[in-house]
């Protein structure tokens, strides 16, 4: 089920590995003047419920400052946590981030908590930085076994719930 695509609201249920393979390519131009490269870690089926747009410029802000930081190894990283999924960037770059580029990072915050995630820094000066990036997985239906399969649901026992994957 999809919804609005826009990056105040709504969302539609993403394949995270496409999105995060397709974030990675995105960056192939900058990469290849750097003489840095990405690896994607993501257990294949993983899902999120966010706005497609937002979700690919905030991963487009956080792997470009990785990039920008004098990184030479990025890794994008996802696993499941209870009721989220936690989309993790870490480089090893120098993790030094001139205010300008801190105003990038907030914009990207401000955008993923509008569609109920968030973003976790973490930085080790002259090591590299984790940004970590929680979102909500979409909700599934899942049938009721208390439920007879043909007995038309009432109010107080619906034939099917919802529950986080």
């Amino acid at each position: 089920a999809t919804g609005p695509d826009d990056r105040t609201g709504g969302g539609a249920d993403l394949d995270l590995e496409t999105e995060l393979r397709a974030a990675a390519t995105g960056m192939a131009a900058i990469l290849a003047g750097k003489h840095a490269r990405i690896t994607i870690a993501v257990r294949p089926g993983l899902r999120v419920r966010t706005s497609p747009s937002a979700l690919r410029a905030v991963l487009h802000d956080v792997l470009y400052q990785a990039v920008i930081d004098a990184a030479s190894h990025v890794l994008l990283a996802a696993a499941p946590e209870p009721g989220r999924i936690r989309i993790a960037v870490t480089d090893n770059g120098r993790a030094v981030t001139p205010l300008g580029r801190e105003s990038v990072l907030r914009g990207a915050a401000a955008m993923l908590a509008m569609q109920g995630g968030s973003m976790q820094i973490d930085r080790h000066p002259g090591e590299g930085m984790t940004v970590a990036l929680p979102l909500p997985v979409p909700l599934a239906p899942t049938i009721d076994h208390e439920t007879r399969p043909h007995a038309r649901p009432t109010a107080e026992q619906p034939a099917l719930r919802t529950r986080p994957l």
